[in-house]
């Protein structure tokens, strides 16, 4: 869904910067244990070279005290050698200092920059979650409103039935409505969860062949009758959106009910009756869910699906329900069946051979895509 997608990539982009971050954070780490590492070498050096320098002007002080009177001639040449190396050695002491300064400027220069990334990389991640932060928000307390209310309930009993393509775009198409509209529908929900709650209980004896069920046969009927009631309010007439998807919906599920009240009843006058209705419902319907269904053209085999790609599994469904509905019809073919087309016509053979042929056509086309 949208807000799950959106809540994907702001997580997406925030774990991307904090990867960046941990980059850096190490990155800045080696450069700090690399630089005390070569402090501590560069320390050393300095350390070993004060020491030498200190011997060699004790030493040589003390060789200069204790020279015999008859070699004084040589002191002033000691003296400059002596000078001589104690400026070579100090040379090597500021040297080695030096090194270390420049050293330490190096790598602290390294250190700001990656102390400087470490902080951009902060600000970022704190923008993102601003961001995410704006965005989710308003989704969750929206979520908690929509839980302690009849349309989470309705929510709820719809998801029982998501495995029916048609089921799972409706459940999709609330969710994803903005729902400060709530309040606009819920005067609706109660006949509506009644509603599902009857359907799934038909689906469930459908699917498990428990047919011809009085009990079911009844349930079927108060949930037209249900449905019924709401349409006669003139819903179809409000501008809400969310009204228009709870009106398609209701023409969804009415379609339904007859489809599965035709598989139920033991009365064959009803029996055609509601897979009649059935169809012409899913005809009127099916182009709210986006579906692709083409017209019946006698003689003609089934075409290539042209449909949107995303709606393709929807547009299968409708096109096998409306197909399995028409081959509901064959099972009429016995002369003692007497079925009214209208007040005026009975169902005669060459009206079954249509209706297969029909149910042919829309059956292959969901077999075909």
């Amino acid at each position: 869904m949208c807000r799950k997608t959106q809540s994907e990539s702001q997580l997406l982009i925030i774990n991307k910067i904090k990867a960046e971050l941990d980059e850096s954070y190490k990155k800045a780490r080696k450069s700090e244990e690399i630089r005390k590492r070569k402090t501590k070498i560069l320390v050393i050096v300095a350390i070993l070279c004060f020491i030498c320098l200190a011997i060699m002007f004790c030493a040589n002080f003390y060789i200069l005290k204790n020279l015999p009177n008859d070699i004084q001639i040589a002191d002033n040449t000691y003296k400059s050698t002596l000078l001589s190396d104690g400026l070579v050695i100090i040379s090597i002491a500021i040297a080695v200092w030096a090194g270390l300064n420049i050293a330490n400027a190096i790598e602290r220069k390294e250190l700001d920059e990656a102390n400087q990334k470490i902080k951009e990389t902060n600000e970022k991640i704190d923008k993102t979650n601003e961001e995410f932060s704006t965005k989710i928000n308003p989704i969750l307390d929206s979520t908690r409103s929509i839980q302690n209310s009849l349309g989470f309930m309705f929510y709820n009993t719809l998801l029982q039935t998501v495995d029916d393509e048609a089921s799972k775009y409706l459940y999709q198409s609330f969710i994803l409505l903005d729902d400060a509209q709530n309040h606009r529908c819920e005067e609706y929900y109660p006949n509506m969860i009644i509603i599902e709650q009857i359907f799934v209980q038909l689906l469930r004896t459908h699917t498990s062949k428990q047919l011809r069920v009085s009990d079911l046969e009844t349930m079927a009927e108060e949930g037209l009758s249900v449905i019924d009631s709401i349409l006669g309010k003139n819903c179809e007439n409000e501008d809400s959106i969310k009204v228009s998807l709870i009106v398609t919906y209701l023409k969804y599920r009415k379609a339904e009910l007859y489809y599965y009240l035709g598989y139920i009843t033991g009365d064959h006058q009803k029996y055609y009756d509601c897979f009649i209705k059935a169809i012409e419902l899913y005809l009127q319907v099916y182009p709210d869910f986006h579906a692709f269904v083409p017209k019946y053209i006698p003689q003609q085999g089934a075409p290539e699906y042209t449909g949107n790609k995303k709606y393709r599994d929807i547009s299968m469904y409708f096109m096998n329900s409306i197909g399995d509905a028409y081959s509901r019809f064959i099972l009429l073919a016995k002369p003692s069946w007497k079925i009214k087309i209208n007040p005026e016509k009975y169902l005669e053979k060459a009206d079954l051979i249509e209706m297969g042929k029909k149910a042919v056509f829309y059956c292959s086309c969901s077999a075909k895509w």
